[in-house]
């Protein structure tokens, strides 16, 4: 026996299912809860991984001496360990303290930068920058403005940092982002 089906009870192939405003509204408020969870997660991300060191690795810009003809003649003995890379006697030379030149100040700030010794690299750097007319005053303020950094010191940090970003003519003005002064603000806030 075969059963026939009536005209009535015959359903057609395809539905059109009819959304509520309700239901539409529900589902647009999890997408945007989601796009907002999804945010949220990778801006805690960036905020914990942030630190002195990632921030200090983006700036920093190897420091090069000019060679000009015979260097080695008139250079002091900072200088002549410095180019040989033999940081560790830089630091030696500098503990003898005699009439140091701005640029074996900046040197002897660098060596201990190379040798990890922020707090030490400091002092020597300051001395850079205690004169307007040093020839070094550029380089001796950024270098220690990252000193500052890696030495938790974010307010000379910045404080450095925001002066050299207000120069355009400053030679490190492009090392200087606003995007690096704005996550040392972020750390100075963590």
């Amino acid at each position: 026996m075969t059963e026939t089906k009536t005209a009535t009870e015959v359903k057609p192939a395809t539905e059109v299912k009819t959304v509520s405003l309700l239901e539409t509204a529900r589902l647009l408020l999890a997408v945007i809860g989601a796009v907002l969870l999804l945010l949220l997660i990778v801006a805690s991300y960036r905020f914990y991984r942030l630190s002195p060191q990632s921030l200090y690795e983006q700036a920093y810009v190897e420091y090069k001496l000019t060679q000009e003809g015979d260097y080695l003649l008139g250079a002091t003995p900072v200088e002549k360990a410095y180019r040989a890379g033999l940081y560790d006697s830089v630091v030696k030379e500098s503990k003898k303290k005699q009439g140091f030149t701005d640029q074996d100040y900046l040197l002897i700030g660098l060596a201990h930068m190379h040798r990890k010794d922020f707090s030490a690299a400091i002092e020597p750097l300051r001395l850079v920058n205690l004169w307007n007319e040093s020839d070094f005053k550029q380089e001796g303020e950024f270098y220690l403005s990252l000193a500052y950094l890696r030495n938790k010191d974010y307010d000379k940090s910045l404080e450095l940092m925001e002066r050299i970003r207000r120069a355009p003519e400053h030679t490190y003005h492009d090392q200087i982002t606003d995007k690096l002064i704005r996550n040392v603000r972020i750390l100075k806030w963590r």
